[in-house]
């Protein structure tokens, strides 16, 4: 993922996701978070600078594709200034600066996630449900009641009324379990294409 620079050192770039959106594209570093729509000739740049394409050759191929001159230099700038491009010998990273301003993009680390899925952990769970189903059977009155217990003040609308956030909280809690899941299993915190 490098291209030579003139004058200079090569342009590494990192590991970025490339999405075609409509006529635009997203461009993105999956490890930071960062994302951003361009215009569809900068993937066009991107894929000359991996493949080692000097700056004047990535010029040239974007400039054959919108039939105009473009400023590859400035659009380097830019995704420097991203944190797109890894930083040469005693540049400080600017990728780095992207992902501390939002540590929570990048979650729980997989090593601790996945006690909640391991043996000890489902072993409780199991224990949790065969408990559950135990009380259930030896104290019938304990059973959920759906016609009096979804509806828990005489008044319908207020009850649907008090039911709608517990049941959001309920389902958030949910897809955080598929997520914390997700990270366990070492699926990056970011959407990657």
């Amino acid at each position: 993922m490098t291209g030579a620079v003139s004058g200079g050192g090569p342009v590494r770039l990192r590991p970025l996701s490339v999405v075609a959106d409509g006529d635009d594209v997203l461009v993105g570093d999956p490890e930071t978070g960062t994302f951003v729509a361009m215009p569809a000739v900068g993937a066009v740049v991107i894929a000359a600078l991996r493949r080692g394409a000097t700056v004047a050759e990535a010029a040239r191929e974007a400039e054959e594709f919108v039939g105009e001159p473009v400023d590859v230099p400035d659009f380097i700038g830019t995704l420097r200034g991203l944190g797109f491009v890894e930083p040469g010998p005693g540049e400080p990273a600017a990728g780095g600066r992207a992902a501390a301003k939002r540590p929570w993009i990048r979650g729980v680390r997989p090593e601790r996630a996945r006690p909640l899925f391991g043996r000890v952990a489902w072993t409780v769970y199991g224990a949790c449900v065969l408990f559950d189903l135990a009380v259930l059977a030896v104290r019938p009155p304990l059973r959920p009641d759906p016609g009096t217990d979804a509806f828990v003040f005489d008044d319908v609308g207020l009850s649907a009324l008090v039911l709608t956030p517990f049941a959001l909280a309920v389902m958030a809690v949910h897809e955080c379990w598929h997520w914390l899941a997700a990270r366990a299993a070492g699926v990056p915190p970011a959407w990657v294409t």
